[in-house]
C-alpha cells in the first residue's frame, strides 16, 4: 500500500482552500467597508455635535441693549436664514476690558456660513475682519426664526465612504436645536 496523495486529492483540496480564502477576504472586505461606513458616520455626528456646542451658548448669550430692540437683528421671524445676527453685552472674540454691568456696551455679531470652506464663523458684523472659527466640515447652516425670542438652528454635515465596488457614497447628518433667548 502506497502512502500520499493522488493529484486528484490534491487538486480538490487546493480548490477547496481558494474557496475558503476567496470567501475570507470577501467577508474582510465588507467588514473594512462597514468600518469605514460606520467610522464616517460617527465622524460626522461628531462634527455637527460640537458644531452645536459652540453654538448654541453664543445664541442663548443674546441680550436686547434696551426694549426699543430685540436680542436678535436677523433673520426675522418665521424666515430661515443661513446667518444669525444678535446683540450681546460682552466681547465674543476678546477678553479685555471685563464686562462692567454699570456702564454696558452692546457688539453686534454674525455667525455666517463659509460655503466655500465649510466653515462656521462668528464675526463682528461691523469689523468683519475679526473673526473666529467655529465649526469645520460644516456643509449647511441654517437659522429659522420661529417666534419673537425662538431659533431653531440646523446644521448639518456629510459623510463620504467610498463603498466595496469604489463608488462615493454621501451619507448626511442633520442637527436640529431649539434655543429661546431669554428677554
Amino acid at each position: 500500500m502506497r502512502s500520499g496523495y493522488t493529484l486528484a486529492e490534491v487538486l480538490v483540496a487546493a480548490a477547496i482552500g481558494l474557496l475558503v480564502f476567496a470567501i475570507m477576504i470577501g467577508i474582510f472586505r465588507q467588514l473594512s467597508v462597514a468600518g469605514r461606513l460606520g467610522e464616517s458616520r460617527i465622524s460626522s455626528q461628531l462634527r455637527a455635535r460640537q458644531a452645536a456646542r459652540r453654538v448654541i451658548p453664543y445664541l442663548r448669550f443674546a441680550t436686547a441693549p434696551n426694549t426699543a430692540v430685540e436680542a436678535i437683528y436677523y433673520p426675522d421671524q418665521d424666515t430661515t436664514a443661513s446667518n444669525v445676527v444678535f446683540s450681546v453685552p460682552e466681547n465674543l472674540l476678546e477678553t479685555k476690558p471685563p464686562f462692567d454691568p454699570r456702564s454696558p456696551v452692546y457688539y453686534l455679531y454674525q455667525i455666517r456660513h463659509d460655503t466655500s470652506s465649510r466653515k462656521l464663523i462668528l464675526q463682528d458684523f461691523y469689523a468683519p475682519t475679526k473673526a473666529s472659527t467655529l465649526a469645520i466640515d460644516i456643509s449647511a447652516f441654517n437659522v429659522t426664526r420661529n417666534h419673537l425670542s425662538g431659533l431653531v438652528v440646523r446644521l448639518r454635515t456629510e459623510a463620504k465612504v467610498r463603498d466595496g465596488r469604489g463608488f462615493d457614497k454621501v451619507f448626511p447628518y442633520e442637527i436640529d436645536e431649539a434655543v429661546e433667548i431669554p428677554h
